[in-house]
Parts: structure tokens; sequence; C-alpha cells
């Protein structure tokens, strides 16, 4: 008789720790690199623990830093934490996917850019003497910043791509993000269109999380920390924590975001299915140092 085969258990838990607060590790790090959307606001107000566990960190001497992949410029999101009711003194710097795609929208000085944007991302354009379209018929390049909002459907972008990949047209990516929760709707971002663009055939450089170069700048303006004294958090698997992975850092993986509808109970506790979250992470290449079920502090 042939033996019968060993049953392996199911996963019930991640291999990273579940934190009750980020006071666990708050000895561990100097510095903290904190997504914005997702982790310290829900796009339209602040998370109940928010000011408490910033204020916590500053009081504890730590480097603050708000990262986004929004295509907007970091005085701009100075302002709009402003409005939120966010004090300026709670962290030391922003940086922005908009801040990193300026850089490089600056080195193409005196070209042709179909700017696929709206005038809320104007700020990429500042200072820059442009030929600027809406459209790429006339175009050296285009400068992705499209929202969820925008003058054309996604059937006419598309169409526009394709004709610029007729072209031979670079694409400068002022947003990596896929998607994005404002309240609690989704809504498809920059992100989107240009991994398209990519697939196809087109040139694109990404500007924003998980790519080095806002990395790289954020890492600067915190004075250069010890990477092993380094911990980025945020709510998206694909660009925050694949993004510190890649960098050489810890990272947080906060569940309250944009992929907590895939690992939500579903007897209303509010609380996730850890048995759900083992798979999510087991089932893609970027790990978490560790997980928090929303940003907080708790001694």
């Amino acid at each position: 008789m042939s033996a019968k085969p060993e049953q392996t258990s199911k996963k019930t838990r991640p291999d990273a720790p579940v934190l009750n607060g980020l006071s666990e590790i708050v000895d561990d790090y100097d510095a903290f690199i904190f997504d914005i959307y997702g982790v310290i606001h829900d796009g339209i107000k602040l998370y109940e623990h928010t000011i408490t566990c910033l204020s916590k960190l500053r009081a504890a001497g730590k480097s603050i830093c708000l990262l986004s992949n929004t295509p907007r410029r970091c005085h701009e999101i100075e302002s709009d934490l402003s409005q939120i009711n966010l004090p300026r003194d709670l962290y030391d710097h922003v940086v922005t996917a908009g801040d990193s795609a300026h850089d490089a929208v600056k080195e193409r000085a005196g070209q042709k850019c179909w700017y696929a944007g709206t005038h809320r991302f104007e700020a990429l354009l500042e200072g820059v003497d442009l030929e600027v379209f809406d459209r790429p018929d006339e175009a050296d390049f285009i400068l992705n910043a499209i929202p969820s909002s925008y003058a054309l459907s996604p059937d006419e972008i598309y169409a526009e791509l394709r004709k610029s990949l007729d072209m031979k047209l670079p694409m400068i990516c002022a947003n990596p993000d896929l998607v994005v929760n404002i309240g609690d709707e989704t809504h498809i971002c920059a992100g989107t269109y240009a991994d398209w663009y990519l697939e196809q055939g087109g040139i694109v450089s990404y500007h924003g999380k998980p790519h080095a170069p806002v990395y790289d700048l954020v890492w600067e303006m915190m004075g250069k920390p010890d990477k092993s004294r380094t911990i980025a958090i945020g709510d998206s698997l694909k660009t925050d924590i694949q993004g510190a992975n890649a960098f050489g850092i810890d990272s947080i993986f906060n569940l309250i975001g944009i992929h907590w509808n895939h690992i939500e109970r579903s007897d209303a506790s509010g609380k996730p299915d850890l048995d759900k979250l083992a798979q999510m992470i087991d089932n893609q290449p970027y790990k978490p140092s560790s997980i928090l079920c929303g940003l907080s502090w708790v001694i």
C-alpha cells in the first residue's frame, strides 16, 4: 500500500508580526517615512490617531518625512495638511512624486509636452520653458498626471496613448499609483495608464514609489539616516512595501487602506481576516517587516 501524502496545514497568520501600535517598535528606528493617503488621512480627514502618533514620535526625537505619490508639489500638500488641521511642527519634510517628476520635466526644457493632467497639477510645469498641448499630436514627450476625474474618458485616453506609441513618445509618469481611495471610493490613477503604456512597448520613467528617485530624494532630505534604523509605513504592497524593500529599509503594511476590502472579515467585527492577509502577502513578492491595522500608538 502506498503511503498517504503528507497533509499541509493552512497558514492562518502572516509571517510578519501584527503590531498593536507604533509604540512597540519606536525604539528600533530613528527615521520614519509615512505614506500620506491611506495612512495619515483618508483623502478627506485625518485618521483618529494620526496626531497622537506623530506627537509621540516627535517627543521621542524621531525624524519624520511624509511621502506621497500625488503629482502635486510638496508646498501644496503642506497647505492641504494644514487645512485638515495637521500641525506643521509634527513632521520634518513632505516629498511627493510631483517633486521628483518636476526635476525630470526641467531636463526637457524647450520641448513640446502633451500634458495629460488638470489645472490642479500644473505646478509640475512651473518654471519650465515648454510648449504645452492637450493632445499628443505635436508633442515630444508625455507628462502623465492623469487624475481620477479627467476631461477624456478612459477609452479616449487609451486612443491617445496608442497614437503616442506610434509616435514613440517617452512618458514621464508623475504618479505611479494604480488606484487611490478618496473616502470610501476607489479611483484609477496615472500609474494604471503608465503600466499599460510600458506593457505595449512604450518608454516610461516613473517618479514616486516604488521607484528609486523619490526614495533618494527623501533620504537626502532626511540627512541620509542609517537605513537599518529607517522604516516606511504605507497601505500599498505594490508601491510602499515594494519601494521600501528595494531601497533596503524596513516597512509596515498598514491594512486600513487600498487593500482593506480584500482582507476584512465578513462578521462585521472591523478586524482583518488573518488567513486572507497571509495569503495576500504570500502570493506576491513584496514582504513587510510588520503589519498595523490602522495608525495607532498604544502602550
